[in-house]
């Protein structure tokens, strides 16, 4: 699919998405930089002026930004490790940006927080069994131990 050809239908998907969206949701929008070929910058700042038109009729929709652009150019054969990285740290960015400025908030159990709290004293790595132990004292089943971790790691 060349980027510069699908615009329209790219908008008309991108319209859909933004009038089933729940309200809050984050959209991301990316294309292959790899793929946009000549004039490359051009055809980004037309695809970033259809988006602008699109998301300023869906208030609800949440929308992440790179630099001013709405769309994220990334270069698909990007070998592991270096580009690859920076563009997940981007993405990582755009979205706590989004959530900070929006003031989303996310309910964590008190337990939880008081399981980060000690966990944190601790300064280092942690064996899980040890961290079953924090959460049996706390009142956790193994299973909210886990939770809780997979939060903590993203978080």
């Amino acid at each position: 699919m060349n980027p510069s050809i699908s615009i329209f239908s790219n908008r008309e998907f991108i319209e859909r998405a933004c009038q089933m969206a729940q309200p809050n949701k984050v959209m991301i929008v990316g294309t292959h930089k790899d793929k946009l070929g000549i004039n490359s910058k051009a055809k980004l700042k037309q695809i970033n002026e259809e988006l602008t038109e699109v998301y300023q009729k869906y208030s609800h929709v949440l929308v992440c930004k790179s630099k001013d652009e709405i769309i994220f150019a990334v270069n698909t054969m990007a070998p592991d490790g270096g580009e690859r990285q920076q563009y997940t740290e981007d993405l990582q960015e755009c979205v706590l940006k989004v959530a900070e400025e929006t003031g989303y908030e996310i309910d964590v159990p008190l337990k939880w927080f008081a399981f980060y709290l000690d966990l944190d004293k601790t300064g280092g790595i942690v064996q899980k069994s040890e961290c079953y132990k924090t959460g049996e004292i706390l009142g956790m089943k193994e299973s909210d131990v886990d939770e809780a971790l997979k939060y903590f790691k993203k978080a």
